[in-house]
């Protein structure tokens, strides 16, 4: 899923997204994935990532939290 996605929400139509996948985290850190998943293994990644689903398998990180840490991404505006 992308920084800009958005997905629908009951009672909303949509909303952005508010988490990213630890590859999308890794990329704007400039690390690799598995560098990302070993830092999240021993608990060095910079940012608390959150583990979901039955097991937890399923990790995202939040945005608010990678953007304090780096800045929110550039967002691009068209000139005419």
């Amino acid at each position: 899923m992308s920084y800009a996605t958005a997905i629908p929400s009951p009672g909303k139509p949509y909303t952005q997204v508010q988490t990213c996948t630890v590859e999308e985290a890794a990329r704007r850190l400039g690390v690799g994935k598995n560098s990302a998943y070993a830092m999240i293994r021993s608990g060095r990644f910079p940012v608390p990532p959150l583990f979901l689903g039955p097991q937890g398998r399923n990790i995202r990180i939040p945005l608010k939290a990678l953007d304090d840490l780096l800045g929110p991404l550039p967002t691009t505006t068209h000139l005419e």
